[in-house]
């Protein structure tokens, strides 16, 4: 899981300000693969791995919550549309007729 700066500000174990984010993140992700650029976007990203034990375990805390506050989405399932079948089987009617010139 990846975060930016923006959304460490204030996380418990991270600075307040996003400058001070900055700052110690540059200490913690020192390693290339902590580290990614957000497509279609100059912001980078940080890796939860370098960050302490309880800045992860609040970054965690508030995904699994904001996965419960989304309603799940209901699976439905629709039985083949009539006209579809209908079409396939004069398309096979048809290519067995003139395959056998009726």
């Amino acid at each position: 899981m990846f975060v930016s700066v923006n959304e460490l500000v204030g996380l418990p174990g991270m600075p307040g300000t996003a400058q001070g984010v900055r700052y110690s993140i540059r200490k913690l992700a020192s390693s290339e693969h902590f580290r990614r650029k957000r497509a279609g976007s100059k912001t980078i990203e940080y890796s939860i791995d370098c960050l302490p034990p309880v800045t992860q375990r609040a970054l965690r805390e508030r995904h699994v919550a904001q996965l419960m506050a989304t309603a799940p989405q209901e699976i439905t399932t629709q039985p083949p549309v009539k006209r579809e079948r209908k079409q396939m089987l004069y398309s096979l009617l048809r290519h067995i007729a003139v395959r056998h010139n009726w």
